[in-house]
């Protein structure tokens, strides 16, 4: 698969005995042009390994398949489609051609190829209803809407993982993590004493399961003894904004889980711009003084997520040490008085003594 980015590419085509070295040029979210006949083009979307396929493409089909649909092409009746996933030949058939077609991107900007995928992904999971209707509901329609509409994806994640607080996850079954999470999603790295957060963003700079998240360059473990201890940060280990994988990120001991929780309270932003926010961010290495209660990790992934630095841990410490304080004057309050009244229940037990 290419490494590059195929914006607003027009291939040449392919013929069936063409295919390997089609996908030789291919990128993740590509938009794939099938001609399978002088009268129609069938779409799909290019999303790489998926379902014991090296090169999958969901696109929208009806249930009898694409040539199926084009033989009352006249009718305007809707058929009720269904999202599958094939292998590029599998849709080709022996006679038709292919092509990468991404020429709407130079009208209109596309998605991050990880949301395009994960877009698609989800809908071909969940097997959601499209009326087929040749003029303003087709494939190529579902691709468009996978790969330009920013709104439409938003709804598809919202109701995915929007408001999600996952199950745990270890090292062992971190596979089964990677199926569910997606681009957007704050993941939260469980510790004994806090925790630490991050915003998953897919595949970025040559790693697969990225998250982009405020610690130093040491790991999560070497930042999580810097933090909890007095010492100030040596030069060469202040925190920054890093790009790793989810395993590197959760070690051999750490859990691990999808937290979006705070969507019930907060509108999240469009996955499209949380991750882009957050790559941003690490490109151009914006610099973050951190700070316990100001500035953590926490308040970074909120940051990009829902365009509001907030921290449920540093109000947790906050409340806990205003708690704190106020029983250690309540109960020195309680010292004093006793202490000043000491002389008069002096008095009064001499004077009952007397008795």
């Amino acid at each position: 698969m290419a490494s590059n980015n195929n914006s607003g590419i027009v291939s040449k085509w392919y013929c069936y005995g063409d295919i390997a070295y089609l996908e030789t040029k291919l990128c993740l979210g590509d938009r794939l042009e099938f001609e399978c006949s002088g009268v129609y083009t069938h779409w799909g979307i290019h999303v790489g390994g998926y379902k014991n396929m090296q090169h999958a493409v969901i696109h929208c089909d009806i249930f009898e398949g694409v040539a199926a649909f084009f033989t009352d092409k006249a009718s305007s009746a809707s058929r009720k489609s269904e999202i599958r996933a094939n292998k590029i030949g599998q849709i080709l058939g022996g006679y038709g051609r292919v092509r990468i077609n991404n020429s709407t991107d130079k009208t209109i900007e596309s998605l991050d190829p990880n949301v395009v995928v994960k877009v698609a992904m989800i809908m071909q999971r969940r097997k959601t209803p499209i009326d087929v209707n040749l003029l303003d509901s087709n494939s190529e329609y579902f691709v468009n809407l996978c790969r330009y509409d920013r709104h439409w994806s938003s709804q598809v994640f919202a109701g995915y993982n929007f408001g999600i607080e996952g199950k745990r996850y270890t090292s062992k079954n971190i596979a089964d993590l990677e199926d569910e999470v997606c681009p957007g999603d704050r993941l939260e790295f469980g510790h004994a004493l806090h925790s630490h957060w991050g915003i998953y963003v897919g595949r970025y700079n040559d790693k697969e399961h990225a998250v982009i998240h405020f610690s130093i360059s040491g790991g999560w473990s070497s930042f999580s003894k810097k933090k909890t201890s007095s010492s100030a940060f040596a030069a060469s280990q202040k925190p920054e904004i890093l790009a790793d994988q989810i395993g590197k990120i959760l070690g051999a001991s750490g859990r691990v889980r999808i937290n979006n929780s705070r969507d019930q309270t907060v509108q999240p932003l469009n996955p499209y711009d949380i991750i882009r926010s957050a790559k941003k961010m690490h490109r151009v290495k914006t610099p973050i003084d951190y700070d316990l209660l100001d500035n953590n990790c926490e308040h970074f992934v909120n940051l990009c997520r829902y365009n509001k630095p907030h921290s449920e841990q540093a109000e947790a410490v906050q409340t806990t040490g205003e708690n704190v304080i106020l029983f250690i004057l309540g109960f020195t309050g309680l010292l004093i008085v006793l202490y000043l009244s000491y002389p008069k229940l002096r008095g009064i037990q001499q004077q009952l003594s007397w008795w």
